[in-house]
């Protein structure tokens, strides 16, 4: 992240200060929820892929149907 901030001759320094400091903790918070979210998005399609395993795990398979294939 880069940041640029440029204080006018009159402005209130401390001001310029805390103003660009809000500015920086928003912004990080918008990069680590922007991160948690696409973790939330990666980890609920996981959780799919593992749901959609489970159930094709416990489904019967037609050539398991207790009939040997030789008679």
């Amino acid at each position: 992240m880069s940041l640029f901030a440029e204080v006018e001759e009159g402005d209130d320094v401390e001001e310029s200060i805390s103003r660009v400091m809000e500015t920086v903790e928003r912004k990080i918070r918008e990069e680590i929820c922007d991160q948690y979210e696409a973790s939330i998005r990666r980890l609920k399609q996981e959780l799919r892929e593992l749901q959609q395993q489970v159930t094709a795990a416990k489904s019967p398979r037609p050539e398991d149907d207790g009939i040997p294939d030789s008679f």
